[in-house]
């Protein structure tokens, strides 16, 4: 389907992509980066989930795909010394759709992903969160000091459920709405998961905490983490055995391994004797350990390196993808990246290629 532009110059521009069609059927909410060396230097772009290119590399810099859109860089930085001797950072950046439209804002840094469809931004020298559209939804007041050095963006953490984060200067949180309200807060609150738990600080201890504040275990001085609903315990000082909870506090089971990662698609990475595998929620190694490394779990197939090549196995240990890459990706509606001597591109889960280049 083709798509029709007229390209305004107003506070926000609209920058005409090479490609003007819907992304080719796909149903998916993203785009994926694509790169090429050109007379200008390193270029991005993207294809979509069929391998067509949507946009050729052009720009500087790409981010990751978030509500339906990614922040693009068109302009280099340029640095300049304010009147109170501070440095600001501006440039030329713009937000791409997933038909290739891009929206331009002149003179700005976009710092983050979109979350709940507002983007951190600095525009015009001015902090301020951005819509999809470029247009300033909430604006920062000066008041709001935040962290702010050099090119460094500042610590923010998005929206979720209508509140965001910035990091302040003298260490505190600003807690900010959808409907622009600044509160100051010594901390930031914390972020319950699906279970209606929180991990937190307690007098230098950490503790699971419900959200009528009592606790579910601890405090306790081991560290405390969590997926998928799991929670797990592992004491300080390099003792590697470690203490699985259900959402009740109460102990699953013990296993000891060299190190972890997190539950993906109810499997977690664990390390032993050096090697990778794969463990249920029950303790179960599902997928022995014998891996050099491991990817977590996505779209059912895991990225594992064995004799120094990357391929995939599925939830059974199955090689699906036989191991001949130097990296590869976690799947994401049904692509992953995987790169090689002398090639860098896209393929399925069957190891077809979807898009492929050679490295010049």
């Amino acid at each position: 389907m083709a798509i029709l532009f007229l390209c305004v110059s107003l506070f926000f521009s609209s920058f005409c992509p090479v490609v003007t069609e819907a992304a080719n059927g796909c149903k998916c909410d993203q785009l994926y980066e694509i790169s090429a060396r050109t007379k200008q230097g390193l270029r991005f772009g993207f294809i979509d989930c069929k391998g067509k290119v949507v946009v050729e590399p052009k720009f500087l810099s790409v981010g990751d795909f978030s509500d339906g859109v990614a922040v693009v860089q068109l302009g280099e930085e340029v640095a300049a010394e304010r009147a109170d001797g501070r440095r600001v950072v501006s440039g030329t950046y713009g937000i791409i759709d997933l038909n290739g439209f891009v929206t331009v804002v002149p003179n700005s840094i976009l710092f983050s992903s979109f979350s709940e469809g507002l983007s951190l931004a600095r525009v015009n020298g001015k902090f301020a969160y951005i819509d999809k559209t470029g247009v300033v939804a909430i604006a920062i007041p000066e008041k709001v000091e935040i962290l702010d050095e050099d090119y460094s963006s500042p610590e923010e953490f998005g929206f979720t459920d209508g509140v965001a984060g910035l990091k302040a200067r003298d260490g505190g949180i600003y807690l900010v709405s959808r409907e622009g309200k600044f509160t100051k807060e010594k901390a930031a609150p914390l972020r319950f998961d699906e279970q209606g738990l929180a991990i937190t600080e307690v007098n230098g201890a950490q503790a699971i905490v419900n959200k009528a504040g009592k606790y579910v275990f601890g405090p306790t001085q081991a560290e405390l983490d969590s997926s998928e609903g799991i929670y797990w315990a592992v004491p300080k000082g390099g003792n590697q055995k470690y203490t699985f909870l259900n959402p009740k506090g109460e102990v699953l089971f013990e296993r000891r391994f060299e190190e972890i990662g997190y539950f993906h698609e109810g499997l977690m990475t664990v390390k032993k004797k050096g090697k990778w595998g794969f463990m249920d929620k029950g303790g179960v190694m599902k997928i022995a350990a014998g891996f050099t490394d491991a990817h977590d779990f996505s779209e059912g197939l895991a990225a594992v390196e064995s004799g120094g090549k990357w391929g995939y196995v599925d939830r059974a240990g199955a090689i699906v993808v036989p191991a001949a890459f130097s990296s590869a990706g976690e799947f994401s509606c049904g692509l992953a990246r995987v790169q090689g001597e002398g090639f860098d591109g896209y393929i399925d889960k069957k190891g077809n290629w979807i898009w492929k280049t050679t490295k010049s």
